[in-house]
């Protein structure tokens, strides 16, 4: 019989960030929901290096908020905020989210605070990261034209450009990476 995989949070020794509001966040840990504010230090200590190291991060944020706890949250509700199968703490480590807020096409700091994920063979621009989870939702060249209002050329362009940025030759690799990478 295989053990059962928990969801982080509730699986021992993780942690789970998720937004609850724009620049807010909570966490699941020990299975319990708690604010973000209430994690034990040690933990906020780690989100914290992980800030200071990411400069281009640190001065956006300072100049959006003065509290240095505003800050912090708002950075790790935006790095860590995705609810999804990766825990964002395991082992005392720590593991960038995919960016998925909603807010993709209008944030000027997206990619700054957040991480999108690079390619082998360059970052990987908005267009191309919508069209990755289009493709992980198993969507063809069709719908995926249909659904972002753009050519069925236009599509394979990206498409062209996605297997080429992730070192990639099938649609299938091109999910496997997306389930991967938290798309």
């Amino acid at each position: 019989m295989k053990n059962l995989l928990l969801p982080p949070g509730i699986e021992p020794g993780t942690i789970e960030i998720f937004r609850t509001a724009k620049f807010k966040a909570d966490a699941m840990m020990n299975g319990q929901r708690i604010k973000f504010i209430l994690l034990p230090e040690e933990i906020k200590e780690m989100f914290e290096i992980d800030l200071i190291k990411n400069k281009k991060a640190l001065k956006a944020l300072s100049n959006m908020f003065e509290n240095s706890n505003e800050i912090l949250e708002a950075y790790v509700s935006c790095r860590f905020g995705n609810y999804d199968s990766v825990p964002d703490v395991k082992n005392k480590e720590i593991t960038p989210d995919m960016p998925n807020c909603g807010a993709e096409k209008t944030c000027e700091y997206y990619g700054i605070i957040c991480k999108k994920p690079a390619g082998i063979d360059g970052n990987l621009s908005k267009s191309e990261i919508e069209i990755i989870r289009l493709i992980a939702k198993g969507l063809d060249d069709k719908e995926i034209a249909f659904i972002k209002d753009i050519s069925i050329n236009t599509v394979r362009t990206h498409c062209e450009r996605i297997f080429r940025k992730l070192n990639l030759q099938r649609r299938s690799e091109v999910a496997i990476w997306a389930l991967k990478h938290n798309l």
